[in-house]
């Protein structure tokens, strides 16, 4: 039985050590995810060095593209990490995985100039501009997690620097002021489908909103029904629900969570396969919500 620990990670070679128990993610998934060795790790960072530099002309769905595959290329540098920890790799070089995080930086990945600017040897002139984090949201680097939070809302919600926060946004949704955050997981390998994919996190926030027809909404939105509920939710005090879209091999969870300031919505979908093996943390990152 593999024992739960913190994520220590490529970060705290070069930062200070994070201790508190509500920052612990289940290791499981880097042991079991998808990954590439440390030769193909070294190629795949060359090629997108290089594919970066005759970039300009790419369109959106070649730079999403490229930025699933370079968090491909991170999420295999952490697993290789968190097992030079046992002893059993090298540790990856630091100023390679600055470079890895300089290039997400350039493709609009939140969080990751800080993280780059963390490490070792790496130049700060290199890295590019941060995407611009939505008024009322705040985002820091707090090694070895990144966390984001809403001054309305009045929750944190913290991630694995080796995961993805694709997209921060504040919008008119449903007829009122809305926070959504976009996260990605690590790759797990397809159960019905060739390759590899991410599993995505959405957590939706709604200060002043009324909470039925939030949920109402979101549960549209997402594909679920009532009739899905969960006689456990995974979070105490909140409201679970999870379905199947076979057609599309989809499956997808959504739990609802009732605060003094509002309601929110963590949403949790992936492809069979990848969302088994990143639910562990889905469960995770609900349970280190810090909510008002």
């Amino acid at each position: 039985m593999i024992r739960r620990l913190l994520i220590a990670g490529i970060l705290l070679a070069v930062a200070r050590p994070v201790v508190a128990q509500e920052q612990a993610f289940d290791p499981l998934p880097l042991i079991s995810s998808a990954s590439l060795d440390s030769s193909a790790i070294q190629r795949e960072r060359q090629d997108l060095v290089n594919w970066m530099k005759t970039a300009s002309g790419a369109s959106h769905d070649e730079l999403l593209a490229t930025r699933e595959r370079l968090y491909f290329v991170i999420g295999s540098a952490a697993r290789q990490d968190f097992f030079a920890q046992l002893g059993q790799n090298p540790q990856f070089d630091p100023a390679d995985l600055a470079q890895l995080f300089e290039l997400a930086a350039s493709l609009g990945v939140y969080g990751a100039a800080d993280i780059a600017r963390s490490l070792p040897l790496s130049p700060e002139d290199a890295i590019g501009a941060a995407p611009g984090v939505p008024a009322g949201m705040r985002l820091e680097f707090a090694p070895p997690l990144l966390r984001v939070s809403s001054d309305s809302g009045g929750w944190t919600a913290q991630v694995p620097y080796y995961w993805m926060i694709g997209s921060l946004q504040r919008a008119e949704v449903n007829g009122g002021p809305t926070e959504l955050a976009s996260i990605s997981t690590l790759f797990g390998d397809n159960k019905n489908q060739e390759g590899a994919s991410q599993a995505t996190i959405l957590l939706v926030s709604a200060p002043g909103q009324d909470p039925a027809a939030f949920e109402e909404f979101w549960l549209a939105q997402v594909g679920v029904t009532r009739e899905n509920v969960l006689a456990e939710s995974p979070l105490a005090g909140a409201t679970a629900y999870r379905a199947r879209d076979d057609a599309a091999d989809l499956s997808k969870e959504v739990v609802f969570i009732r605060t003094a300031r509002g309601p929110l919505a963590v949403a949790y979908v992936g492809l069979s396969g990848p969302f088994e093996t990143n639910r562990v943390n889905f469960v995770d990152f609900l349970r280190n919500l810090r909510l008002p």
